[in-house]
């Protein structure tokens, strides 16, 4: 069988610019995409060269402090040890708790004990819960309950990711250059996505469950957000706001939502709305 090569060249064309990307496989066998800002294929050669010899045509993630599995990490979930639940003091009640650690034990470690936290994804999540309605038979409400007790567990792990780095912030000139040169971006949609949330302050999950009904006369209506799996939800503080936008901004928005097709959200590829990971990835790419 041949061989896969370590890397592939790519071009793409933006107004009457030509700018090369290269694509590799990361460790999980996933086709990653990376501008390089080249507009030769022999200097984008040369650049994939040189991060192939330094083993560093996959950007390192930044890691969590210490890699735990799901099972280490769940040892006090859902008890009167568990700090998600001192934090709460009195909204949460025993029976509650109880019920959670139950669903916890029953339904969730039994796929995924053993598994590393940075290695859960979407796409193993959305796996067992198809085994969780064909193999299990629950019904759908009780999926998706049991869906969301993981998925609170997922977001402090991400929160502590969070907090073990220092952010940087973008200078006014780095944010101008990264929001109007093309060259940086790979994907028009996410541009928008971004671009959209910079000019907003809107919420990734609020850009995600954006509509073509939310579209009003110069200024887009916000009342939904999603959850990183794409169920349709309240805003993180349960309010509404219209936001007004640039004429421009309003025009491409309105251009998306005429070929959104069939689907309901304005952000969507072939009629399957983007996930946290597209947005979020394509930006870290465009900053680097």
């Amino acid at each position: 069988m041949r061989a896969r090569e370590p890397f592939t060249l790519y071009k793409s064309k933006i107004g009457k610019k030509v700018i090369f990307y290269y694509i590799a496989y990361d460790e999980d066998g996933r086709r990653k995409k990376y501008c390089t800002g080249c507009t030769t294929k022999t200097q984008t050669m040369a650049v994939a060269m040189e991060l192939y010899r330094t083993n560093s045509l996959i950007p390192k993630k930044q890691e969590i402090e210490k890699s735990l599995t799901l099972g280490e990490y769940a040892k006090h979930w859902w008890t009167k040890d568990c700090e998600y639940v001192k934090q709460r003091g009195r909204v949460l009640s025993e029976q509650y708790i109880d019920k959670n650690r139950r669903m916890l034990d029953k339904y969730i470690l039994p796929t995924f004990k053993s598994a590393l936290l940075p290695k859960i994804n979407s796409n193993r999540i959305e796996a067992w819960q198809r085994f969780l309605l064909a193999k299990k038979h629950l019904a759908p409400k009780s999926a998706n309950n049991i869906l969301s007790i993981f998925s609170v567990m997922l977001e402090e792990v991400r929160t502590l990711a969070n907090n073990s780095r220092q952010r940087g912030i973008l200078s006014f000139e780095e944010a101008q250059d990264l929001l109007t040169n093309m060259s940086y971006w790979d994907n028009p949609l996410t541009y928008t996505a971004s671009l959209l949330a910079a000019c907003t302050g809107m919420r990734l999950g609020e850009i995600r469950a954006l509509r073509p009904a939310d579209l009003r006369d110069g200024y887009i209506h916000i009342e939904h957000s999603v959850d990183r799996h794409g169920v349709l939800k309240s805003t993180k503080k349960g309010d509404t706001r219209d936001l007004p936008l640039p004429k421009s901004l309003m025009e491409t928005l309105e251009n998306l939502a005429k070929i959104s097709g069939k689907c309901d959200r304005i952000f969507s590829i072939a009629g399957v709305p983007m996930g946290p990971n597209t947005i979020r990835d394509s930006y870290y790419r465009a900053l680097h």
